[in-house]
């Protein structure tokens, strides 16, 4: 495999935006979207271990975002109970509730996400429901193009890192962020519904592993895009961009 740039914070960023129908009327109808969108981009290659979810009160009938909620109750870590030794799971937040779980596929995060909400519900009856507006995937596993190498190398400025894969079941898998790795992970991803009215997916490439045309994971990353888009998603912002 040819050498991989490491790219700094925010990465090549490619945001997509989903307008939600009328139809859409609920905490459940929101969160299936938007998981759904996630599962169609990692596929098979790309697995989380690891989530922040920030909450806050909406609007009950528009569900526009209303207010904030105090800390001890807004911000959450949703957690492997599984994590691969040496990847980073560290907290965002100094104030976060974190829940264990046992995998981060769609079907139990919108069980955890229905359950943290519905327990933050305010006692009283009133316009305000409580929502996410944020979730942040990271702490993340890429199933390679196959190598026969112990170590991958990783170009970050003028300096070249031998950085580690593990083979198992006959493929070559690398996890990001690791501990006395000084760099991004391959990837992170995220869910933004501040604004009541559509769904924004933000994917940071980290890696040119995602963004040189020449390499496996370009390919793959390209061909989920645009699945997306044929299901209504378009791309508002991309490394490609104009500006």
């Amino acid at each position: 495999m040819q050498v991989i740039q490491h790219y700094d914070f925010p990465g090549r960023l490619t945001s997509l935006r989903y307008s939600l129908p009328e139809a859409v009327n609920s905490l459940e109808n929101i969160t299936e979207i938007g998981l759904k969108a996630i599962t169609q981009i990692t596929g098979e290659y790309i697995r989380f271990f690891c989530a922040d979810v920030e909450l806050g009160f909406f609007d009950r009938e528009l569900l526009y975002p209303s207010d904030d909620l105090p800390e001890n109750k807004a911000h959450w870590l949703l957690k492997s109970k599984n994590i691969p030794a040496n990847l980073i799971c560290d907290q965002t937040f100094i104030i976060q509730n974190i829940v264990l779980m046992d995998n981060l596929e769609k079907s139990s995060l919108l069980n955890t996400i229905r359950f943290i909400t519905q327990q933050n519900q305010p006692d009283y009856e009133g316009n305000n429901i409580i929502l996410w507006k944020n979730i942040s995937f990271k702490s993340v596993s890429v199933l390679l193009a196959n190598t026969e190498r112990e170590f991958i190398q990783i170009q970050k400025g003028n300096r070249f890192i031998e950085y580690p894969v593990e083979k198992k079941n006959g493929h070559s898998i690398t996890y990001g962020p690791l501990i006395n790795y000084a760099l991004e992970p391959p990837l992170s991803i995220s869910l933004n519904n501040s604004y009541g009215e559509d769904i924004t997916l933000n994917l940071h490439f980290f890696w040119s592993y995602w963004t040189d045309k020449n390499m496996e994971g370009a390919h793959f990353m390209q061909k989920n895009i645009h699945s997306l888009q044929s299901e209504g998603w378009q791309i508002i912002s991309s490394p490609n961009s104009p500006g």
